[in-house]
C-alpha cells in the first residue's frame, strides 16, 4: 500500500497566496470608506475640506490687486468663475486645491468695508455650510501660506478662473 504525504507548501507561496486573496477582497468590496477626501498639501491651519469655523469671519485686506476680502485672520478668500448663484462647482479633488470657507454660524463681517447685507450662507456638495458674498461661495487657496499672500489671484484650473473678490461683491480683474 502506498501512502501519500501531502507536500508542504514553500512559505513564499503561501504568502503570496494570502496578499493576492486580501488584495481580491479589497477590490471587490470597493476599497476603504470615501468619507474623507484624500488630502493633497495644506496650507497652515486650513484642510481639504475646508476651514470651518463656529462663526466665520470676512474682512478687507489690501493687496497688490486692490482692496480684498479675506478670513478674519487675513488670508484671501476667492470665487470661481464656474460657480452658480449660493452654488458651488467645486468638487471635492478641486477643494483639495480651493478649500471653501466654511461656518456653523451665520458670518460676521468683520472691520469696516465688508458688506453685511452681501454675506450669506449656501449648503455645500458635503452638506457643509458654505460662506457667499454676493450669493458666491468664497475659497482659500492651499498656495497661499501666510495672510496678504495673494497667489491665487487669476490662476485657471477646473475649468474656470479663481478671482478675489472686491468690498462690493465684484472679482477683482488682475489685468486693471
Amino acid at each position: 500500500m502506498i501512502i501519500h504525504r501531502p507536500r508542504e507548501i514553500p512559505p513564499g507561496i503561501l504568502l503570496l497566496s494570502v496578499i493576492l486573496i486580501g488584495l481580491a477582497i479589497f477590490f471587490i468590496t470597493g476599497g476603504p470608506d470615501e468619507q474623507e477626501p484624500f488630502q493633497a498639501s495644506e496650507a497652515p491651519a486650513r484642510s481639504a475640506a475646508g476651514r470651518q469655523n463656529e462663526q466665520a469671519e470676512v474682512a478687507v485686506i489690501d493687496t497688490a490687486s486692490g482692496r480684498a476680502l479675506a478670513d478674519g485672520e487675513g488670508n484671501a478668500l476667492y470665487v470661481f468663475g464656474r460657480d452658480e448663484p449660493d452654488e458651488s462647482l467645486c468638487d471635492r479633488f478641486c477643494a483639495n486645491t480651493w478649500p471653501p470657507l466654511e461656518t456653523t454660524r451665520d458670518p460676521l463681517a468683520g472691520g469696516s468695508g465688508v458688506r453685511r447685507m452681501l454675506l450669506g450662507t449656501t449648503e455645500g456638495r458635503n452638506e457643509a455650510t458654505l460662506v457667499t458674498y454676493d450669493e458666491r461661495p468664497l475659497y482659500y487657496y492651499v498656495e497661499d501660506r501666510a495672510p496678504g499672500d495673494i497667489e491665487g489671484q487669476g490662476i485657471i484650473q477646473f475649468d474656470g478662473r479663481w478671482l478675489l473678490v472686491a468690498p462690493n461683491g465684484e472679482p477683482i480683474d488682475p489685468a486693471a
